[in-house]
């Protein structure tokens, strides 16, 4: 099961998933439609042969997603595979910031889902199928943006650390009910930078969505730490944006490396942390609130000498 590149072996099955998937998009319109296969219709034809198309292949092809600058033309999947992932799968694959499309406004399931995946309606038009108008919502997906924080953003910072030691409680040295009890005047302070970490928020609008600090060590070197996105980024670049700041940081600080503890258990982390070019070294210790749990320390090479 992968999303891959299309080529144009995959026309027919994407022919088929189309003929397929057409009507469901417009069953709860009211007009009676005629589907034209997409292999006939030239201006369908024309715009698919101009965006950068992606399929799911499970041994068959499933569905496809087709991008034109920035927007998501199409999505549809095969109605035999509806329901199992495929969708998102596609849309992980193609999500980029500021993603914008069109669906049919009386297709509720499909608003659903793309508004669980951050878009939101922006506007509507009305375009015309087969002779038919059909009322469209226009949704974009909001651009995140990743910045270190000021003492303004104190409640973003408690409310974002909070759900990340909820969702993960395994994962942070620091529990739930300790970073709950901190008082106000503790959150403003750690926001502001007063004291050794200093943390860097992705906010989609005024929403934080995303997490990360970095404390420098004795020996010049920086270490990672607190990362966490919301469940609605993952699967896009937020997480990576935010260990590239770190990067940035520590790059600008003549940092010789840059470190993080993980768990080697955590596949889905030690996956990401490795595909930012971490690697594991041979130190352990354990997690300071689950002592039960070990973690192992990785570290990425900023190439440059050690200052001081």
């Amino acid at each position: 099961m992968t999303v891959r590149d299309y080529t144009t072996a995959d026309f027919a099955a994407v022919c088929r998933i189309y003929m397929d998937a057409k009507p469901a998009e417009l069953k709860f319109e009211a007009g009676a439609f005629t589907f034209t296969p997409l292999e006939d219709d030239a201006g369908i034809q024309t715009a698919f042969n101009e965006s950068l198309v992606s399929v799911y292949d499970d041994g068959e092809v499933q569905g496809f997603a087709a991008v034109f600058d920035g927007q998501l033309r199409a999505m549809f999947v095969q109605g035999s595979a509806r329901g199992k992932g495929v969708g998102q799968a596609l849309l992980n694959a193609v999500l980029v910031e500021g993603m914008s499309l069109n669906v049919a406004r009386s297709n509720m399931g499909a608003i659903r889902f793309y508004e669980k995946n951050g878009f939101v309606i922006v506007g509507s038009a009305t375009r015309q199928y087969s002779g038919i108008d059909v009322l469209y919502a226009q949704m974009r997906r909001p651009g995140v943006v990743v910045r270190y924080i000021g003492e303004d953003d104190w409640q973003e910072l408690k409310r974002i650390r909070l759900a990340a030691l909820l969702d993960a409680p395994t994962a942070f040295g620091v529990s739930y009910a300790s970073a709950a009890a901190y008082t106000d005047a503790a959150w403003r302070d750690r926001a502001a930078g007063r004291g050794p970490a200093r943390y860097i928020l992705a906010f989609e609008g005024d929403e934080a969505v995303g997490i990360v600090a970095h404390v420098p060590d004795a020996n010049h070197e920086l270490n990672l730490i607190a990362m966490w996105v919301a469940p609605s980024q993952r699967g896009t670049p937020t997480a990576a944006r935010l260990v590239g700041a770190v990067k940035a940081h520590a790059m600008a600080q003549g940092c010789k490396r840059l470190l993080l503890d993980v768990s080697p258990t955590n596949l889905r982390a030690t996956r990401f942390y490795r595909n930012q070019g971490f690697v594991f070294l041979p130190e352990w210790e354990a997690l300071e609130s689950h002592p039960d749990i070990q973690l192992q320390k990785m570290a990425w090479m900023t190439g440059l000498s050690p200052v001081g």
